[in-house]
C-alpha cells in the first residue's frame, strides 16, 4: 500500500503526456495568413500575408477582429522589450514598427522580399530574405540595431528561400528554407550547420518552446519537432490527410498548416490553416 501514491502519480503523469489534443479555436478568412505571435496580452496576432494588407487579432477565446490595416503585404513579427511591434512586409520590401498605441512608422525599406522576422533579448531584430517577386533567392539574415543600422548576419551555405525564424534558450537562430524541409542551426559564433531535414516539405514559419522547435508543413499537412537538445526530429501531429479533424496528436488531421505561435506563459501552441482561414490549438 506505501507504493500506491507513486503509482498513482505515475498514471497521471502518463495521462498528462499523452493527452494533448488538437481543436479548433478560430474562423478567420480563407486563404488567409503568413505569421502568428502571441501578444503580451495572450491575443493571437495573424499577418495577411504577400497579398493582403491587414493583421488580425484572435483572443483567446476565438474572437477575431482587425489589428491593424493598410500594411503592403504583412508576413513576418516580432515584439520588443517595450512592447513595439516590428512587422515585415514582403510585397513592400519593408519593415515598419507599431507602438502599443498603434502609431506605425517606416523602420527599414528597400529589402529583398523580407520574411521572417524575430527579437531577440537586445531588443536587435533578426529578419530572413526570401527574395523579391517571389524569385526564392534572398538566401540572408539581416541584424538590425533598434535605431534601424543594420548589417548582413548571415548569408550562403544552402540558405536560399529563407523564411522562418527563432532563437532557442541558448541565442541560436534557428530558420528555414521554403522548399525542401532543411533546418539551419546559426550559432552565437554564427557557426552554420543542419541538424535535420522533413524530406520533401515545404516549411513556413515555425516557432520555439521548451527546448524543441515546432515546424508546420503545409505540403505534407504535418507538424513535425526538433529537439534542440538531443538532436531528434519527430513526427508531432497530424495524419497527413487533407482534413480538418480535431481529436489526438497523430489522429488529428490538418489541411494546410503553414504557420504556427506559441503562448509559453499558458502552455498553448496555436496552429494556421491559410487555405480554410482556422486557428488550431494544442494544450501543453
Amino acid at each position: 500500500m506505501k507504493r500506491l501514491p507513486m503509482v498513482i502519480i505515475a498514471l497521471i503523469s502518463f495521462t498528462a503526456i499523452f493527452s494533448q489534443d488538437v481543436s479548433t479555436l478560430a474562423k478567420i478568412e480563407s486563404n488567409y495568413g503568413d505569421g502568428m505571435i502571441v501578444t503580451p496580452d495572450g491575443d493571437i496576432l495573424v499577418s495577411g500575408g504577400y497579398n493582403k494588407t491587414t493583421i488580425l487579432k484572435v483572443t483567446p477565446n476565438g474572437k477575431v477582429s482587425t489589428y491593424i490595416d493598410d500594411l503592403p503585404g504583412p508576413v513576418g513579427m516580432g515584439f520588443d522589450s517595450k512592447g513595439n511591434l516590428y512587422v515585415s512586409n514582403y510585397t513592400g520590401n519593408s519593415i515598419i514598427k507599431i507602438t502599443p498605441n498603434k502609431v506605425v512608422s517606416d523602420f527599414a525599406k528597400n529589402l529583398d522580399g523580407p520574411a521572417g522576422l524575430a527579437v531577440d533579448e537586445n531588443d536587435d531584430i533578426f529578419v530572413t530574405l526570401y527574395g523579391a517577386g517571389f524569385s526564392g533567392t534572398g538566401g540572408k539574415i539581416l541584424k538590425f540595431k533598434p535605431d534601424g543600422s543594420f548589417v548582413e548576419y548571415f548569408t550562403g551555405n544552402g540558405l536560399q528561400d529563407a523564411i522562418g525564424i527563432i532563437f532557442d534558450n541558448q541565442k541560436n537562430i534557428y530558420t528555414t528554407n521554403f522548399v525542401g524541409g532543411d533546418l539551419f542551426k546559426v550559432g552565437v559564433n554564427k557557426q552554420m550547420s543542419k541538424p535535420a531535414s522533413i524530406p520533401n516539405a515545404k516549411i513556413n514559419q515555425i516557432t520555439y518552446f521548451d527546448h524543441y522547435v515546432y515546424l508546420p508543413s503545409p505540403n505534407l499537412r504535418k507538424i513535425f519537432r526538433y529537439n534542440v537538445l538531443n538532436g531528434k526530429l519527430e513526427h508531432f501531429a497530424g495524419t497527413g490527410e487533407e482534413n480538418v479533424t480535431d481529436g489526438t496528436l497523430k489522429a488529428s488531421e490538418f489541411n494546410m498548416p503553414n504557420s504556427c505561435a506559441i503562448d509559453a506563459s499558458n502552455g498553448k501552441l496555436y496552429i494556421l490553416e491559410h487555405k480554410l482561414g482556422l486557428i488550431r490549438e494544442i494544450t501543453f
